[in-house]
């Protein structure tokens, strides 16, 4: 009887730890495989990593996948020096701007503004759509990071969520 219960503990240990160390390698939320573009530094890695921090904070709701004609809706407000959103009409829109301090990884920089986000909508009165289920960003790094998430929009779906 003992031997049966390490035996299921183990197994129960390894697919925990396997479901954990496979998350933003194999493209939770689905494939991603935007189409090549030379022009687009962006890695599927980065997209994975997106995806899987947006969908830590979702657990309650539906989970985001990556949305590659998304992407090209963010790199719209990328064109110029700073961010310009007022060509993205259409969707849902976050942005990030922070200075470059110290030689971090992008994924450091892409860290921090989610996490702001996130956190910003904690301690805010915000629209909140718990429906939007698609995502796609873009980011460029000069002496400044710049990042941009558009998101779909989603028919009658906007709740107030008072911080």
């Amino acid at each position: 009887m003992r031997g049966l219960i390490n035996c299921g503990f183990v197994q129960v240990l390894f697919l925990c730890v396997g479901s954990l160390l496979a998350h933003p390698e194999d493209g939770e939320g689905g494939p991603i495989s935007c189409p090549d573009d030379k022009k687009v530094t962006q890695k599927n890695d980065m997209r994975r990593y997106i995806v899987w921090h947006h969908n830590r904070y979702r657990e309650t709701g539906l989970q985001k996948t990556y949305d590659c004609d998304l992407e090209k809706e963010a790199r719209k407000a990328l064109k110029g020096e700073k961010i310009d959103t007022s060509k993205i009409t259409k969707y849902d829109v976050l942005e990030f701007t922070d200075e470059i301090y110290k030689k971090q990884p992008m994924k450091e920089y892409l860290r921090k503004a989610m996490d702001y986000w996130y956190r910003y909508k904690e301690k805010h009165d915000i629209f909140y759509k718990p429906r939007t289920n698609r995502v796609g960003c873009a980011y460029k790094k000069t002496d400044f990071v710049y990042f941009v998430c558009v998101y779909n929009q989603v028919q009658d779906d906007q709740q107030l969520i008072r911080g």
